[in-house]
């Protein structure tokens, strides 16, 4: 990662004074630890000043990032390690098997979300042009929308809402009927004993009561 990656991502940090310049340009041993990762290893303990081995390689935690949760695809936003990308091209992706200045993600910020559909299509432009693609071959990266992900997190909810009321409706149905079916042969199976008690002078009342007493 880079200097500027917590302020575009808007990931302020909880504990610790995060990565210095002097880390970002000498591929320095300081990693930053999401809340997941903190909580597995240091459980309530300060982790600053602590080592720990990220591969074969031992870093210095410099910092903690504030909990972000679960992401909209359901992974655990905070179970993350972040070290300088430099540090990262010269220690670690050769574990990897990673070739050299490999990148996985790219992340991008606007200042106005009515500037994202013109990123968007820059970015393909510009990305195209560097993996040297053809006119008409298929993309080898995928560049992804954060509104369109929030729109599809917005119509999933709204359909899964849908499903529920839609579910519950029946159950009420299907149980009223049910209770209708139990009151019909209870009234049913009591003919008798409703027309007896009527011609020795019960009212409507007490025919109702009969069948919901007062609690």
């Amino acid at each position: 990662m880079e200097a500027d990656f917590f302020t575009i991502n808007d990931w302020p940090l909880a504990l610790g004074e995060g990565l210095s310049d002097a880390d970002y340009r000498g591929a320095g041993t300081s990693v930053v630890l999401g809340q997941s990762v903190r909580d597995k290893l240091f459980g309530d303990s300060d982790p600053i000043g602590a080592s720990i081995r990220v591969g074969r390689v031992p870093f210095t935690v410099v910092g903690v990032l504030t909990a972000k949760g679960q992401s909209g695809w359901g992974g655990d936003q905070d179970d993350v390690v972040f070290v300088p990308l430099e540090t990262a091209r010269r220690r670690l992706m050769g574990q990897l098997q990673m070739p050299p200045g490999t990148l996985m993600q790219i992340t991008v910020g606007t200042s106005r979300a009515s500037d994202l559909p013109k990123v968007e299509t820059a970015l393909n432009e510009l990305v195209r042009e560097l993996h040297r693609i053809q006119p008409g071959a298929d993309d080898d990266f995928m560049v992804r929308n954060l509104t369109q992900m929030v729109s599809a997190r917005t119509e999933t909810t709204r359909l899964m809402s849908l499903l529920l009321g839609a579910v519950a409706s029946i159950s009420l149905v299907v149980g009223g009927i049910g209770i209708m079916n139990i009151m019909l042969v209870s009234v049913t199976e009591r003919i008798r004993e409703i027309g007896l008690r009527m011609a020795v002078g019960a009212t409507p009342g007490d025919i109702q009561r009969q069948f919901w007493p007062k609690r």
